[in-house]
């Protein structure tokens, strides 16, 4: 069977950028194709209201050189009032005095602009680990499959890790949501689109195609999951 964590969920990330353009148009965006909950403010006054009162979301990816506050003086405010939030630091121009205030203060890492956003995500999972103070993740005994608990692998009962893209990681969080019990095609595609009407399910079908032949080919067995006719599919017991 495949085990899936109950702490599994998709991250939400705040993205404190006064450049609107780059905040709306790239950073959000891109970090939503990439497995994220991500929102946006463009001042420092934004963000403090954003966090006043309500627990701020577990990472935070913040300019330091936001108009209207010092980058450095708000990640010490926010490491005093949230301890254990992973915060990234963005910066477009980083001198020594800088990378040194940098590493004496409380981010947990800086990257300078423009990021790619792949960088980018990985750090902000590498933060993730911490922030939920994950063990590194570990094969599982037995005749046991397993979704990390950040969703982004899977691993087989003989324990080859396979790393998951973002749509392989949606479609088998939506049928470890139901495990032994049928999840319609509906449901998976709506774990994909907010378009269900659109969405060809031939797509759907050439997306699990290629997962099966995926984990076939990393591990060398059958990901347990059949079709049932006319209904969708099974995450079953192997």
């Amino acid at each position: 069977m495949i085990r899936h964590s109950e702490s599994y969920f998709l991250p939400e990330v705040l993205v404190v950028e006064d450049d609107a353009i780059y905040r709306e148009r790239v950073l959000i965006p891109q970090l939503a194709d990439h497995g994220f909950i991500p929102s946006g403010v463009g001042s420092a006054q934004d963000f403090l209201t954003r966090i006043s009162g309500a627990t701020p979301p577990p990472l935070i990816v913040l300019d330091i050189g936001l108009p209207d506050g010092d980058g450095f003086v708000l990640t010490d405010l926010l490491r005093e009032l949230q301890p254990d939030i992973g915060i990234i630091l963005l910066t477009g121009h980083v001198n020594l005095e800088d990378q040194i205030r940098i590493l004496r203060r409380s981010a947990d890492a800086y990257l300078t602009k423009p990021v790619e956003v792949s960088l980018l995500a990985a750090t902000l999972h590498s933060v993730l680990r911490r922030v939920q103070h994950l063990q590194p993740f570990a094969p599982p005994s037995g005749r046991t499959w397993r979704v990390s608990d950040d969703g982004w692998l899977l691993s087989c009962p003989a324990g080859n890790r396979i790393a998951l893209t973002r749509t392989e990681r949606l479609l088998l969080h939506c049928l470890a949501r139901s495990p032994g019990r049928v999840v319609t095609r509906e449901q998976l595609i709506g774990s994909l689109t907010d378009n269900i009407h659109d969405y060809d399910p031939h797509r759907l079908e050439s997306l699990l195609h290629r997962l099966r032949r995926k984990v076939r080919s990393a591990s060398g067995r059958a990901l347990p999951l059949r079709s049932v006719q006319g209904e969708g599919y099974i995450l079953d017991f192997l």
